[in-house]
């Protein structure tokens, strides 16, 4: 069975997969290799040693799956190996470099993976897959050990990657592949609880996560509109869920940075809350009522947010303006948004609509919703799933760190 055509634009450039499993003179590629090992010093460059030695058992394996060789398991198998050395090593090294290149790595892995997985006899897919879980669980590893060795660095990779997996779950909706969406919403869940607690009140680190997770949620916001147009509803759902606690996540991100950096924490909210706007903006003009309604529900709350940090910050200046003022600016702003907004207005939106302008409206009078909303700091909550019924995906909810 072969392997068909693997666009070569999409699949990640792998090093040349030289002597292949099957080939009497793979042993000796091998024991050469065993050799470089040898003389390679030190948990960290053993580590960038294991990585190299990874992706070349992982092009091999590409190569063999598209000639339909069954060597293509055992050279699965072997990277499955070459992999875990490299992360036990660079977890044991606690150097950043050779964390950051396993997190880096394994994304190019994920992929090529993914695509021999879909086209391999069936025999053979079982060990791949576990070879692409075990990298997946490899990755978020790397991930946790590189956010406690340098948070700044691993909010960064732990960003990149998460987006990454976010633009694939879109295309997964795209295409209306439910169980590959479900499993990307579980990978995505797993890099983000790694890194998302890094910040940890510092400053730099905090403006680097909140700034990161707008991104993060427009491409999650079109996941699940892309899941919304192919008709599959209750993963639709399991994206809003997900997109809900990194929103939460990045307001109790914010919440921090006001405090040190309120001038950087209203620029990132308004950026933020405009995203909200404009996705709902587009939304209308494509007269989809439902997504219109869920882009509105996530600008209030930020527009909610909003509210309470120009309160907080009354009387601060930075430079020649109060924080207030310039709160009272980016909101004058999103009204105007939301003016374009109501021209095209699906009757669905109308309520959330509504809540939209009354936010604003308060926003703009440096006044909360409730007495109580003052009372009620956003939480950094880790994106965990809990099992439902036999038979249907799991859901996805937050709980308290």
């Amino acid at each position: 069975m072969l392997l068909g055509g693997i666009a070569s634009a999409q699949t990640p450039e792998l090093p040349s997969a030289g002597i292949t499993p099957g080939s009497p003179f793979f042993f000796l590629d091998r024991f050469f290799e065993n050799i470089g090992t040898f003389f390679t010093f030190g948990d960290a460059k053993k580590a960038q040693r294991f990585v190299a030695l990874a992706e070349e058992r992982l092009s091999e394996t590409k190569v063999l799956a598209e000639r339909g060789d069954n060597n293509a398991e055992l050279a699965s198998d072997l990277y499955e190996e070459q992999f875990a050395k490299a992360k036990e090593r660079a977890e044991r090294s606690g150097n950043e470099n050779a964390l950051a290149r396993v997190t880096e790595a394994t994304s190019k892995h994920f992929t090529v993976l993914e695509e021999v997985i879909e086209r391999v006899p069936e025999q053979a897919k079982a060990s791949m897959q576990r070879a692409l879980e075990n990298s997946k669980q490899g990755q978020i590893s790397a991930l946790r050990a590189l956010s406690g060795v340098n948070p700044e660095r691993g909010v960064e990779a732990g960003a990149n990657a998460a987006k990454e997996i976010a633009q694939q779950a879109r295309m997964q909706a795209s295409e209306r592949k439910i169980e590959a969406l479900e499993q990307k919403l579980q990978h995505f869940e797993g890099v983000f609880n790694s890194f998302a607690n890094a910040p940890q009140g510092r400053v730099d680190v905090e403006s680097k996560f909140s700034e990161r997770m707008t991104e993060i949620v427009s491409e999650l916001d079109e996941a699940g509109d892309e899941a919304k147009g192919t008709g599959i509803s209750v993963q639709a759902g399991l994206v809003k869920r997900v997109k809900d606690k990194v929103i939460d996540s990045q307001l109790s991100s914010l919440r921090e940075l006001m405090k040190e950096n309120p001038e950087k924490a209203v620029e990132i909210f308004a950026n933020a809350a405009e995203g909200r706007l404009n996705a709902a903006k587009r939304d209308t003009e494509e007269r989809n009522g439902e997504a219109t309604e869920e882009s509105l529900e996530d600008y209030n709350k930020y527009a909610e947010f909003g509210q309470q940090i120009s309160i907080m910050a009354e009387g601060i200046r930075t430079g020649d303006v109060t924080v207030e003022e310039l709160v009272e600016k980016a909101t004058s702003h999103h009204i105007q948004v939301l003016e374009d907004v109501r021209q095209k207005l699906p009757v669905r939106a109308q309520q959330e609509f509504q809540r939209a302008v009354d936010n604003a409206s308060r926003v703009q009078e440096q006044r909360p919703a409730s007495p109580d909303s003052m009372q009620q700091p956003f939480m950094r909550q880790p994106l965990q799933t809990e099992p439902q019924t036999p038979g249907m995906p799991e859901q996805t909810t937050g709980k308290k760190p």
